[in-house]
């Protein structure tokens, strides 16, 4: 039998709630006579009187009614906490622990516990019993009592920030198991606690857990933040030493008292459902002993101000706590390890090795890898007779879970009000291959669903107005100066390669008036859209004549003077299929009819999207801005960047796009639903790389059974699997280590230059010999001719013969004309494949023809498919 304790909050009227706090200040009354009978005894220099029936006999002899409607048996609940901390104390002091003080300090409001036998607890009504001749107490708890009613023990009142609370304590039996499925003591994991990851365990057969704790972590610094600006906003209303305080002080400590009540709920709640997921994983691998890193030692270091205040908002007792209390209620054995080196020695081969500086654990002298905690705990199992745990493959057997997703902030429909959005938009580096990231407004420090994109906006006429005018006016791509006035920062609208100049020409136009946000307010907002004047340095004529509406032409020498004020724009045209708006500047693309798009004049030709999220409108679907049905959608899986736990590492995904285009093939039998593809890394980023071409195809390997593992929770349909062959130009590898060796896959230090091609295609076979041995996909590569011949060089090496190609050669940015085939309508644009692939190939599937190679058409990236070759 174990016992555990409910806290439940209390429904009372206001005379309840009265003879409540009447009880608990008659607690607070016992407390002080018994500290002001042992102050008087020391006086006399008489022996303190601190055993429970000592105390008892001193509370009979006061007789009855002394203390208001405090019945006999909450006071001496009152004389048995006393007891306990005075022998507490006692046994410290013995032990030569010469800061452990007796109870000295008294309380107005002291906690009162009955115990069975003397209320009555009645499904959510509870009678607390009061003294003789005093009308009956019952109160009604705010919740169902998770215990059986024989099973409780005990209930306490108490009160903290403005909350009366009632705790029920039970004795509940240790749960019982089926033959064979019970916990093994013979089966240990390792423990390790962190701040990061709360709890981080390695179990037998290579079977790891890791609790993410970024949104505690989060949680903690929002509090802090909020905290801070609560502190400086009335510290000019602060009292001085002896004096009372004014009203509104009262006031902020009242509020001031609530928020830390409710943020030390909020991560207490949390970090018992991280405790509860390394129980219950316990449990599903039979683990009978679990043996937790200590590191209580760590905490009486200085280690600078910002960590000291981590190691505080850590509550590392209440950690182990949790996790101890939930173990034995399952059956297993808890047991504290010393956890000194345990991050820093490599459990393979026993050795020490420099304490890694991020999450990731790479031994030099036999070549583990794996995550720093996973290691940690592995080590704390060894410690306790748990045996030396397998190494495993990054990534492999290990299982993710969360903590704290009641926090306010992690989930979209729970928004954070000490959350505000940025004051101006995020810069982004343009991705090859993959299109333009989305727009986040969120602050960094947990993982959070995407914020809505600007391109993702409610299509109501202002904003579909606002887009077209932005359009039609700022994507030129000759030499223009942008002022862009919005209603607010984040909407900018300008081309990427010209926004930093948007914002450096605005800084100078002091006769808007007021801070940079109120200039686009005072300046549009009656108009209730976004404006965008942009004037070209030397060609004024060509702005005049490429747009609508923009009032008064200037001439170059009047770039930096206040502009006329705009003309109403007129009412931009729309595409029939999806009701979007086409660009103003460019000739709108005309359906064929039939939910034919124009570019599918070729029959089995469709138009989708890939990557980032495109908006959508409703079933039937249709492609966006073109018109038309909606072809399909190819979305990032993965990438080795994520995998490995590189900073900078992210994944293009839009399950909107994805199930749009699913239900357009089920429902509708148009399209090829969803694909995937693999953002692919080099040798050169091998964890393992040693220069040989086995070891390339091995890393190959690696990265497909990453793949399938990342698909595994993906609504794929496409049978085709696209090897995503870039040199991107981001970090941490900027060419993904196609050329280059790094000197770990995560530093973006190149250690040596150069790569032979026959080890870049060694990686190629081994992700297609491992991906189409364990699965029915085929294998597709995602390229271009420049980037593949770079790579891959024009030897045997590059010669494709069996992998499918989509290809990003020749893109355009504009969406004026659409393709025809593998063309543009109208121009010698045209589709190049590579590697000895042409037009004309069964292996040639698609064709990213805008969107491309980081280029922005201000919706997303737009592909050319042939469903006819689909295999």
């Amino acid at each position: 039998m174990v016992h555990r304790t409910a806290r439940c909050g209390l429904r009372v009227t206001r005379a309840q709630r009265g003879r409540l706090f009447g009880l608990l200040r008659s607690a607070g009354d016992v407390w002080c006579c018994v500290l002001e009978l042992n102050r008087w005894r020391r006086q006399r220099r008489d022996a303190p009187l601190a055993g429970y029936r000592e105390l008892c006999r001193e509370l009979a002899a006061a007789g009855p009614g002394t203390f208001g409607e405090l019945d006999s048996a909450g006071a001496r609940s009152v004389l048995r906490r006393y007891s306990d901390a005075w022998f507490a104390a006692a046994a410290r002091r013995r032990t030569g622990d010469a800061s452990a003080r007796f109870p000295r300090r008294k309380r107005a409001l002291v906690p009162v516990r009955w115990y069975a036998g003397t209320f009555t607890l009645d499904g959510r009504v509870l009678r607390i019993p009061v003294a003789r001749g005093c009308p009956p107490l019952l109160v009604r708890l705010d919740r169902d009592v998770p215990y059986p009613a024989d099973q409780v023990r005990s209930v306490t009142l108490g009160f903290d920030a403005g909350r009366l609370y009632l705790d029920v304590t039970a004795e509940v039996p240790v749960a019982a198991y089926p033959p064979g499925q019970e916990p093994d003591p013979a089966r240990v994991a390792g423990v390790d606690l962190g701040i990061i990851h709360p709890y981080a365990a390695a179990g037998p057969g290579g079977r790891q857990l890791l609790v993410s704790g970024r949104a505690i972590r989060a949680e903690c610094r929002q509090h802090l933040r909020d905290r801070k600006g609560r502190s400086r906003a009335a510290a000019r209303r602060a009292p001085r030493p002896g004096q009372r305080g004014s009203r509104r002080w009262r006031q902020h400590r009242r509020h001031q008292r609530a928020a830390e009540t409710r943020h030390r709920r909020r991560v207490r709640q949390a970090q018992h459902e991280a405790a509860k997921t390394v129980v219950s994983w316990a449990v599903e691998h039979r683990v009978g002993t679990l043996a937790v890193g200590d590191p209580r030692g760590v905490l009486n270091l200085d280690a600078g101000r910002r960590h000291n205040q981590r190691t505080r908002d850590w509550r590392l007792g209440h950690l182990i706590r949790a996790l101890t209390d939930k173990a034995e209620a399952a059956g297993i054995t808890v047991a504290l390890v010393d956890e000194r080196g345990t991050s820093s020695t490599c459990p393979r081969c026993a050795r020490r090795v420099p304490k890694p500086g991020g999450r990731n654990f790479n031994c030099p002298h036999c070549g583990h890898h794996g995550h720093r905690d996973l290691t940690a705990a592995a080590n704390i199992a060894a410690r306790n007779g748990g045996g030396t745990i397998p190494a495993t493959a990054h990534g492999a057997g290990i299982t993710h879970r969360r903590a704290g997703t009641h926090l306010p902030g992690v989930h979209p429909a729970r928004r954070d009000p000490r959350r505000r959005p940025p004051s101006r938009p995020p810069a982004h580096g343009p991705l090859a291959g993959t299109g333009p990231p989305p727009t986040a407004t969120t602050a960094r420090g947990v993982a959070r669903h995407p914020a809505r994109s600007p391109q993702a906006r409610r299509p109501t006429p202002a904003n579909l107005q606002a887009d077209a005018l932005s359009r039609s006016l700022c994507t030129s791509e000759t030499d223009i100066e942008c002022i862009c006035l919005t209603k607010h920062p984040r909407h900018l609208r300008c081309p990427r390669e010209h926004q930093e100049d948007c914002w450096r020409l605005l800084k100078p136009h002091r006769s808007f008036g007021g801070s940079r946000t109120r200039r686009y307010t005072r300046l549009l907002a009656p108009a209730g859209i976004a404006v965008l004047l942009c004037t070209l340095a030397a060609c004024g004529a060509a702005a005049q004549s490429g747009s609508t509406g923009t009032g008064a032409t200037q001439s170059p020498g009047t770039a930096h003077t206040q502009p006329a004020a705009p003309t109403p724009p007129t009412a931009p045209s729309a595409s029939a299929s999806t009701g979007r708006t086409a660009p103003s500047g460019d000739p709108a693309p005309t359906s064929s009819g039939g939910g034919t798009p124009p570019s599918a004049a070729p029959a089995g030709f469709l138009s989708g999207t890939d990557s980032w999220p495109v908006a959508m409108g409703g079933a039937p679907y249709a492609e966006p801005v073109l018109g038309g049905s909606y072809g399909g959608y190819i979305g990032m899986a993965g990438s080795w960047t994520v995998s490995l736990a590189c900073k900078g590492g992210f994944t293009a995904w839009s399950s909107a796009n994805s199930a749009a285009a699913n239900a357009e093939q089920a429902d509708y039998h148009t399209g090829i639903g969803t694909g995937v593809y693999w953002f692919m890394g080099g040798p050169g980023v091998d964890p393992h790389y040693n220069g040989t071409a086995a070891e390339a195809y091995a890393w190959g390997q690696q990265q497909a059974a990453w793949t399938l593992s990342d698909m595994s929770h993906l609504p794929v349909t496409y049978p085709v699997v696209f090897m995503d062959v870039e040199q991107p130009g981001i970090a941490p590898a900027t060419d993904n280590g196609w050329n280059s060796v790094y000197t770990s896959p995560c530093s973006g230090q190149v250690k040596t230059s150069g790569m032979s091609p026959a080890v870049n295609r060694a990686v190629l076979d081994g992700y297609s010999a491992y991906l189409t041995g364990h699965s029915s996909y085929k294998v597709g590569v995602y390229s271009s001719p420049s980037v593949w011949t770079d790579i891959f060089g024009t030897g045997t090496s590059s010669v494709v013969t069996n992998y499918y190609e989509w290809t990003y050669a020749d893109f355009t940015s504009s969406l004026s004309r659409v393709p025809s085939g593998w063309c543009l309508t109208g121009t010698s644009t045209c589709a190049q494949f590579f590697g000895g692939m042409t037009q004309s190939s069964p292996y040639a599937l698609m064709w990213q023809w805008s969107g491309g190679g980081g280029s922005s058409n201000g919706y997303g990236d737009f592909d050319q498919i042939d469903v006819s070759r689909t295999p």
